[in-house]
């Protein structure tokens, strides 16, 4: 299997602009629960009313995630199905089950989970890995006691994150199993003596280990999530690579939240860019609906400060996409009419 990190920060060009619109999205953050054990400084699930914020805490029971599931494969296959958002998956007692079914149609390329491993006890081990998925993405957030505490505001031991991952290993190795490819990382916490700590602990119970750059979600007025953590240890300016004025994820990527709701955006906790919701409404009509539509026009027209998740965003600014070479909405939409009439 090709490495995770080659996966996420391939070479890219400008292909996406000019296959763009796209019939169906390519990829698929699916939020099985908004749940998390933790409380990491860097995560909006650390704000004291985030349950407020996000509507309450919910779970997608079976029939609803099937429903997604056939949704989106009458729509078109996913080149990559993300069991993330918010939450920790884990806490979902039918993950594993998920995870089979979307690999049993045939819902997507590449299917993937990250966890911070606290949950992945024994029998969610044997169980997922039976499950066919393909990526297994790790968070780890502290080396010692005191530091994971810190960032994690739990009692959750780094102890036993790592028996967990020792266990899940080991077992992977026993029964001579491909998949998943275990992915460790952790955000780099510009401390050497740390970062040694981290890859002296975990290198040989992973397929990779990698150190990832921190974000800071779509910049909310509630919490600097950056500051939070690093305070004045980084220059914020040098993790966004790529500056860009239009966001692509509104035109590849769709978000299904535990309560139905679809957004076009992989940070934006706090709902402020969906476009429909998917126990309403299918997929295919939330994808060519009029509420997605004028999202991607805000964006092309450089109006991205009318939306509150995307005025301060800078995301957009972390990963390679760049849509900028497109400035005319409707003439991208009249490609759309083109594509119709050749394919009827």
């Amino acid at each position: 299997m090709q490495s995770y990190s080659k996966l996420q920060d391939p070479d890219r060009d400008s292909s996406l602009a000019k296959q763009l619109p796209l019939a169906h999205p390519w990829a698929m953050y699916l939020e099985l629960t908004n749940r998390c054990n933790f409380k990491c400084r860097f995560c909006p699930e650390s704000i004291p009313d985030y349950v407020e914020k996000v509507g309450g805490i919910s779970y997608l029971d079976m029939d609803q995630f099937k429903k997604i599931c056939h949704d989106s494969v009458e729509l078109g296959k996913l080149k990559v199905l993300r069991f993330y958002m918010l939450g920790e998956p884990f806490l979902h007692k039918e993950l594993p089950e998920m995870v089979a079914y979307a690999k049993k149609i045939d819902m997507a390329d590449r299917i993937e989970v990250t966890s911070n491993a606290s949950a992945i006890n024994q029998k969610n081990a044997e169980r997922i890995l039976e499950s066919g998925l393909d990526y297994l993405r790790i968070s780890i957030y502290g080396m010692t006691p005191e530091r994971h505490k810190e960032i994690t505001q739990t009692n959750v031991s780094p102890e036993l994150i790592r028996t967990n991952i020792a266990n899940l290993w080991e077992m992977k190795q026993k029964t001579g199993a491909k998949s998943p490819f275990v992915y460790i990382k952790m955000i780099n916490p510009f401390d050497q003596e740390e970062e040694k700590r981290f890859f002296e602990t975990y290198s040989n119970i992973c397929d990779e280990i990698r150190l990832e750059r921190p974000m800071n979600w779509d910049n909310p007025n509630e919490a600097d999530f950056i500051d939070n953590v690093y305070g004045e240890k980084i220059e914020k300016a040098a993790l966004f690579r790529f500056p860009k004025q239009v966001c692509a994820f509104p035109f590849y990527t769709t978000v299904v939240h535990s309560s139905g709701d679809v957004s076009v955006c992989g940070v934006d906790w706090e709902k402020k860019t969906v476009v429909g919701n998917i126990f309403k409404q299918s997929l295919r009509d939330i994808w060519n609906g009029p509420e997605l539509r004028a999202f991607q026009r805000m964006h092309i027209e450089r109006r991205k400060e009318e939306n509150d998740a995307c005025r301060n965003c800078t995301y957009l600014y972390t990963y390679p996409d760049n849509l900028d070479e497109i400035t005319d909405f409707d003439s991208l939409m009249e490609r759309q009419s083109v594509l119709n009439k050749s394919t009827t």
